[in-house]
């Protein structure tokens, strides 16, 4: 049986069946990403974890997301050793990530980021506002 995992993706507009990493670099935190890497990508929270208020004030969607564990590369363990071979460029990093697995997880010190390179359909919507 395969393990999902349970992501979390927070939004300021209603989005209709599917998360689409093409609208990457819209808001004010992605588009700094996306000047290091231009790679459209969808940012995820997982599942049960603190996450400042203050990043998702105002976006009042939250769209429920479960996926293959599997599909996505875990760079806290980094078992292949790509933080060590791409040290140097975040964008080759990515794209060699893309070409094996949907996505890829990471912390960020108090909370773990996944991103998707592929839309997915969300299993959830709760709205906040």
């Amino acid at each position: 049986m395969t393990k999902k995992l349970t992501l979390y993706h927070y939004s300021k507009v209603k989005i209709k069946n599917r998360i689409e990493p093409k609208h990457f670099g819209v808001n004010g935190y992605t588009r700094v990403d996306k000047r290091t890497c231009g790679l459209d990508r969808a940012f995820y929270y997982t599942q049960g974890q603190y996450i400042p208020e203050y990043y998702i004030k105002g976006w009042n969607y939250k769209y429920i997301v479960k996926i293959d564990k599997s599909s996505i590369y875990d760079l806290r363990i980094d078992k292949l050793g790509l933080i060590d071979r791409f040290k140097d460029n975040i964008s080759d990093l990515l794209y060699h990530i893309k070409k094996y697995y949907k996505g890829a997880i990471y912390n960020l010190g108090q909370y773990d980021v996944v991103i998707l390179f592929k839309a997915v359909k969300y299993n959830q919507v709760i709205n906040r506002g």
